[in-house]
């Protein structure tokens, strides 16, 4: 009895497993029991066949297929009629689009604003002095020089004419030479007043029609030593007379050695700009000046008091010294789109407004830059109503 109870001891033993040597599962389940202790079991995948592409051969074989000939050709038709729409779109844009007005010929007088110094004296102490201010009047950017007259007369004297002498006061041919040099080498044209009687009563001494030739000889004179152009005044005057003809063809036809064309400017005062206009279409000069807003102007004195708050304030010479350049810069800009804007250089003229005191104007040119210009020479403030004038009205 004994014996037995010492067997069954033995198989209880036996059956009873280690806890260190029961496998290392989780929930301890029969099914994991059966794994041995340390085991781990693993999912291999499978290998994945790669498509590396068609070889050559494949690829022609392909290509050949009736299929794809008819896919490339379609393809390749509807490629060059694209190309074929395109080119015709582009051509009928460029014929349809409006065209660019032509540039009209333009002569140096066209190009920009011109300097007139009448007293060359008062100015800079004759023409030795004009030569020596060459560089700040190129930074105006200026075309052209009008000066004189310089010659020698006296007041209602005929007999003391001579149209090929200059008064001394103002300077002398060798002189009127170094001016023309340095102008020309910046740019510069100068253009020479030769109205007979300007110290007198008339401009012109009796019979006019002589004082037209002795013109039309000075001209070419001066001319012949580099002057650009000549200048006289009260054109209504000496354009009716049969040697004004004359004295145009000695100008307008001889042109400079390099082939720049001279100008003939004619002035007029007291004029109406219809009449003015109209004297500009029938005596054949290229420029025409008026006395039109040449009056000095109304506020040369300072104000004994500030203005009120509100009122109307026009500068008074204290202003204008306390800034200096200020003129300066204002008309160096001015001058600048002068020069460089076609609708200010040659573009059509639309009247907006027009009374005995005020202007104003519209200057375009196809597709540029419009400008508008109003000008008010009048003493009292005044308001314009624009309307701009179509052509046939």
């Amino acid at each position: 009895m004994i014996k037995d109870t010492e067997v069954d001891m033995k198989d209880v033993e036996l059956s009873e497993m280690d806890p260190e040597k029961q496998p290392m599962t989780g929930d301890g389940q029969a099914a994991a029991a059966a794994e041995k202790n340390g085991s781990v079991k693993l999912k291999v995948p499978e290998d994945e066949v790669a498509f590396t592409g068609l070889s050559k051969d494949e690829l022609m074989k392909v290509a050949g297929t009736p299929g794809w000939v008819r896919t490339r050709f379609v393809l390749l038709i509807l490629f060059w009629l694209g190309w074929i729409g395109m080119l015709a779109g582009a051509i009928v844009i460029i014929v349809q689009a409006p065209r660019c007005k032509p540039i009209p010929e333009m002569n140096w007088w066209n190009e920009g604003p011109l300097y007139e110094i009448s007293d060359t004296e008062a100015f800079s102490d004759g023409l030795k002095g004009i030569e020596s201010k060459l560089d700040n009047i190129n930074q105006l950017k200026v075309k052209g020089l009008v000066l004189g007259p310089l010659h020698t007369v006296q007041a209602d004297q005929p007999n003391t004419l001579d149209l090929e002498k200059f008064d001394p006061r103002q300077g002398t041919k060798d002189e009127l030479l170094g001016v023309l040099e340095k102008a020309h080498r910046k740019g510069i044209n100068v253009m020479l007043d030769l109205t007979p009687n300007y110290l007198g009563s008339s401009s012109w001494f009796s019979p006019v029609e002589k004082d037209v030739q002795k013109v039309k000889a000075a001209a070419e004179y001066w001319l012949g030593l580099g002057v650009d152009g000549i200048k006289v005044s009260d054109l209504a005057i000496a354009s009716g007379y049969a040697e004004w003809a004359k004295l145009q063809d000695v100008v307008q036809k001889n042109s400079s050695q390099d082939g720049k064309r001279r100008a003939l400017m004619g002035a007029v005062k007291n004029v109406s700009p219809t009449n003015a206009s109209q004297l500009l279409n029938t005596s054949g000069v290229d420029l025409l000046q008026s006395d039109l807003g040449s009056e000095p102007p109304k506020m040369i004195w300072d104000l004994e008091k500030e203005p009120a708050e509100g009122e109307a304030d026009n500068g008074t010479v204290k202003t204008e010294t306390l800034k200096p350049g200020e003129l300066r810069n204002w008309f160096i800009s001015l001058s600048d789109l002068r020069g460089k804007e076609r609708s200010l250089l040659h573009g059509d003229y639309y009247s907006l407004s027009s009374s005995d005191t005020s202007l104003a104007f519209l200057r375009l040119w196809d597709q540029s830059e419009r400008y508008i210009t109003a000008v008010n020479w009048g003493t009292a403030p005044e308001t314009l109503a624009f309307k701009l004038a179509t052509p046939g009205e």
